[in-house]
C-alpha cells in the first residue's frame, strides 16, 4: 500500500496546477470560438479511486501512472449538438488518443438509453507544450468528457443512486430508469429543436424588419432586430444620449429591453411599426423629455455611455405622461418605482415639454 500511495503522489504530482491551466484555457478556446457552455471544470482522481480502476483495468494497465484519467476536465454544454462542436475545438487544439477515447453516445443501441457522453483522452499538442507557460506539462494525458447539461444531470443522479451497473436492479426498477434516460434524451432534443426554431424565427425578424414592420408583433426578438438595423430606434437612443452629452453602448441589454416590452404593451403599443412611428413623431419631445428629467445628472465625460434602448425608457414615459389618473396608476404598476411621486413627475414634465414644443405629431 506504501508503495501504491508513492506511486499515486508521484503521478498526481502538479496535476491541480495543469488542471487549472486547462480550465483557463478551455474557456479562452470556446469563447473565442463563439461557444456559451455551461460549465468546465475539473477534478484529480483520488488514491481509493485509482486503485479501484487499477483492480478493475489491470488488463490495460500496470501501474497508476499508466492511468490517462487521473485529471479530468469536463464541459457541460447547453445544447446536445454543442458537444460536437466543443469536440471539434479539441480536436484541432490538443492532441487525442483515439485508442482510449470513447464515444458513449454511439455505444449505446439503439433501443436503449442512459448515460451519453463524448471521452477523449488528450495531451497538449507539440506545438503548445513548446510553449512557456505549458512546457512543464509536456506528455501528461488528461481525461475530458463532454455532455450536454441534461445528459450531465442524469449521469449525476445516476452516479448518486448507486446504480452504475443496473444489471444489479430488478427488472421494474431498470425499466423505469431506461424510461427516465428517454424522457430526457427527448427533452434534449426538443430543447436543441426549439434553438433552432427560435435563430429561425430571428432570422426571419432581420429580413423583414425593413419592409413589413407592421407584420411584427413587439417582443425581444423584434426589438433586438430594431437596434441590429438602422431604424429610428437608433435614432432615438442618440438624441437622448445626445441630451447628457455621452455616447450609446455597442451591446444590447435584453434584460432591459424586456421590461420596456411590458410597459410598451400596457401602453397599447402593439407592433414594430406602430413603434417606429411614434420613434420618429416624437423624437424631438423625447429629446427634450429627457434634458428636463436629467436635470443636473452628469454629463460630457462624467456621463457613462447610455444602454442601448434609453430612448425607448423615455418614450414611455411621454406617452404614459398622456394617460387619465387611472390609467397612469395601472402603468405605474409595471415600472420598477411605483411612488405617487414618480408620476406626477412623468405629468409635470410632459407638460413641460407640450408647453415649449406643442402636441407632437399623432
Amino acid at each position: 500500500m506504501d508503495s501504491d500511495q508513492s506511486d499515486y503522489n508521484d503521478a498526481v504530482k502538479g496535476l491541480d496546477e495543469f488542471g487549472t491551466l486547462l480550465c483557463g484555457l478551455m474557456k479562452e478556446l470556446l469563447a473565442d470560438a463563439g461557444i456559451q457552455v455551461h460549465s468546465i471544470s475539473c477534478r484529480v482522481k483520488d488514491f481509493e479511486s485509482s486503485l479501484r480502476k487499477l483492480d478493475v483495468k489491470g488488463d490495460r494497465y500496470s501501474s497508476i501512472s499508466d492511468l490517462t484519467d487521473l485529471l479530468g476536465v469536463r464541459v457541460v454544454t447547453y445544447f446536445p449538438k454543442d458537444v460536437d462542436r466543443v469536440a471539434a475545438v479539441i480536436e484541432r487544439e490538443f492532441t487525442i488518443d483515439k485508442t482510449n477515447s470513447v464515444d458513449k453516445r454511439k455505444k449505446l443501441d439503439t433501443d436503449r438509453f442512459g448515460y451519453l457522453s463524448l471521452h477523449f483522452v488528450a495531451e497538449m499538442s507539440q506545438k503548445r507544450a513548446r510553449l512557456t507557460e505549458y512546457k512543464r506539462h509536456a506528455n501528461k494525458k488528461f481525461e475530458l468528457q463532454m455532455r450536454s447539461i441534461l445528459q450531465h444531470a442524469w449521469a449525476e443522479i445516476e452516479h448518486d443512486l448507486g446504480y452504475k451497473a443496473k444489471s444489479g436492479l430488478p427488472d421494474p426498477l431498470r425499466r423505469r430508469f431506461s424510461m427516465l434516460a428517454g424522457s430526457l434524451e427527448l427533452v434534449d432534443e426538443e430543447f436543441e429543436r426549439l434553438r433552432k426554431e427560435i435563430s429561425d424565427y430571428e432570422d426571419e425578424v432581420d429580413a423583414v424588419i425593413k419592409h413589413a414592420p407592421q407584420t411584427l408583433p413587439i417582443n425581444q426578438s423584434t426589438l433586438v432586430a430594431s437596434f441590429e438595423n438602422e431604424t429610428p430606434l437608433n435614432d432615438l437612443d442618440r438624441v437622448v444620449a445626445g441630451a447628457r452629452m455621452s455616447t450609446v453602448r455597442r451591446d444590447i441589454d435584453t434584460s432591459y429591453i424586456i421590461k420596456e416590452i411590458e410597459n410598451l404593451k400596457v401602453l397599447g403599443v402593439d407592433n414594430i411599426e406602430q413603434l417606429h412611428n411614434y420613434a420618429k413623431n416624437y423624437k424631438a419631445h423625447v429629446k427634450r423629455f429627457a434634458e428636463i428629467w436629467l436635470g443636473s445628472a452628469p454629463k460630457g465625460l462624467n456621463a457613462a455611455p447610455a444602454t442601448r434602448g434609453i430612448g425607448l425608457f423615455y418614450l414611455n414615459y411621454a406617452l404614459a405622461a398622456q394617460l387619465n389618473d387611472s390609467e397612469l396608476s395601472d402603468w405605474g404598476l409595471n415600472i420598477t418605482t411605483r411612488s405617487k411621486g414618480l408620476l406626477d413627475k412623468v405629468k409635470k414634465t410632459w407638460q413641460e415639454v407640450v408647453g415649449e414644443l406643442g402636441e407632437p405629431q399623432p
